[in-house]
C-alpha cells in the first residue's frame, strides 16, 4: 500500500478526527501529533498513535515526521491578534499559517517525507472580518 505510515499535525479537530477514521478504516497506520494528550482523546480507542509533541520545535517535529511515508498538515486557528500597521495577520496567524507550515515542509524534506499535504484557508482575505474568513464569504450573508 502506497503512503501506509502517515503522521498526521493538528488532527484531533473536526477535520482530523474525520480523516483519522478514514485513514484507519483503509489500513493506514497513523500517528497524530497533538499538544496535549487529552485534546485527542475521542481518538484515542482507535489503533493510532498518540504522541504529545511541541510542533513548533523542529527538533520533535523532525522525529515526529521521520519515517512517514506522507504528512499532513491540518493545523489552523480562526483567529488571532490583530497585526501591527502594514502587517495583514497578526504573530499567532502567523505562527500557525506561515511559520509552522515552513518547519514542516523543511521537517519533511530533512526526513525524506515522500508526500506532504497542507490544507489550508484558500481565498483568506487580509481584509475581511476574520483572519480566515474571506469578505466575499461574509459579504454573501
Amino acid at each position: 500500500m502506497r503512503h501506509q505510515h502517515v503522521a498526521l499535525i493538528g488532527g484531533s479537530g473536526f477535520i482530523g478526527s474525520h480523516l483519522v477514521n478514514a485513514l484507519v478504516d483503509l489500513g493506514h497506520n497513523v500517528r497524530l501529533a497533538t499538544r496535549r494528550r487529552s485534546n485527542a482523546a475521542h481518538l484515542t480507542l482507535l489503533p493510532i498513535d498518540v504522541i504529545e509533541c511541541d510542533v513548533h520545535d523542529p527538533v520533535q517535529l523532525a522525529a515526529f515526521v521521520e519515517q512517514a511515508d506522507a504528512v499532513v498538515n491540518l493545523v489552523g486557528i480562526l483567529q488571532g491578534r490583530r497585526g501591527e500597521t502594514g502587517e495583514p495577520y497578526g504573530p499567532e496567524f502567523a505562527k500557525a499559517h506561515v511559520e509552522l507550515p515552513r518547519k514542516i515542509a523543511a521537517a519533511c524534506e530533512a526526513k525524506s517525507a515522500r508526500r506532504l499535504l497542507h490544507m489550508s484557508a484558500i481565498g483568506a482575505d487580509s481584509g475581511g472580518p476574520s483572519m480566515y474568513l474571506p469578505r466575499a464569504a461574509t459579504a454573501r450573508k
